[in-house]
């Protein structure tokens, strides 16, 4: 069985925005569309955040430095990308 690694995005000293305006949402949904059409191996699960704060964690699957070099790309500052695995207890 082929396990796609998991890797988080995260914002919490970089922050993201605690308002996001149409036109930048509507331009970085459509950057991950073609990120991901050009990329079939990798998937976006999404972004959750806390908007009175602006932390995220952005949770993608694939390949780590693919999707780190994509972040940079579009110029979204962010603390670190971090590979993980799931714990077995």
């Amino acid at each position: 069985m082929y396990f796609m690694a998991r890797v988080y995005v995260i914002h919490y000293n970089k922050r993201l925005p605690t308002q996001i305006p149409p036109d930048v949402a509507k331009n970085l949904k459509e950057a991950i569309e073609k990120f991901l059409k050009e990329n079939p191996d990798v998937k976006y699960n999404g972004t959750m955040w806390d908007p009175k704060t602006g932390i995220a964690i952005c949770d993608w699957e694939g390949n780590k430095e693919k999707i780190e070099n994509f972040m940079k790309q579009l110029n979204i500052p962010y603390d670190e990308v971090v590979e993980v695995q799931p714990l077995s207890l």
